[in-house]
């Protein structure tokens, strides 16, 4: 392999690790997620919320990563098109993105009374809190628009990128939802809003780009 295909290769996978972070990251939003998982977890022990927080990681990462390897397999089963994929998963990443431009607060309509910390900890703190349906329709999406690369090894370079880039998101999320006393302490809850926000601006345009993705995948079929 010469010196060019190399670094066109680590372009590549940086561009999986990244794009694949910030594509998540205003579906999960670890920020904003730690101010819920805050106010869920609030009647138990420091010890129970920390084990919570690596447990989401893990779970959420496992998750993620098998949505990853195979959603498109089974997708594929069932006969969804890879440009409906690509529209889809950018209609949610813009429909999410634009949701926590315009709200006006974190809510969470989930109720935990009287049960078990290690109960909660897959669902429903994982799934659906921090890995839900949009965390899975995109991470699906990004593998579907990955494998539509022509070149083999940037197929899997893009893909190992993109993995990598869901361990570090969920790794954020763990710390934040473990620290989520002392983030919500520093930031208060305008500042929860302020980061949210700036990162749909983001987001809004991944998702628009995903979806012009899309369009272009279908209209090359003809």
């Amino acid at each position: 392999m010469n010196s060019f295909s190399f670094v066109s290769l680590v372009l590549v996978f940086i561009k999986g690790v990244t794009y694949t972070f910030v594509s998540l990251f205003s579906i999960v939003n670890p920020i904003g997620g730690s101010a819920i998982f805050l106010s869920v977890t609030k009647p138990f022990s420091s010890e129970d919320k920390k084990m919570l927080a690596i447990k989401v990681f893990k779970y959420g990462a496992i998750l993620l990563t098998a949505t990853y390897c195979f959603g498109s397999f089974l997708l594929g089963v069932f006969g969804v098109s890879m440009f409906a994929l690509q529209i889809a998963g950018g209609l949610v990443i813009f429909s999410s993105a634009w949701s926590l431009l315009s709200s006006k607060e974190n809510n969470s309509d989930i109720d935990i009374n009287n049960q078990n910390p290690k109960s909660m900890a897959f669902f429903p703190l994982t799934m659906p809190l921090t890995a839900g349906a949009g965390a899975i329709s995109v991470v699906i999406a990004l593998s579907a628009d990955n494998a539509s690369v022509d070149n083999i090894p940037s197929v899997f370079v893009a893909g190992a990128g993109a993995i990598v880039g869901i361990w570090c998101l969920m790794l954020l999320t763990g710390i934040c939802y473990n620290f989520s006393e002392k983030i919500f302490g520093i930031l208060g809850k305008n500042g929860v809003i302020i980061v949210t926000r700036l990162t749909a601006f983001i987001l809004i345009s991944i998702g628009v780009g995903m979806v012009c993705g899309g369009i272009k995948t279908f209209v090359g079929t003809f």
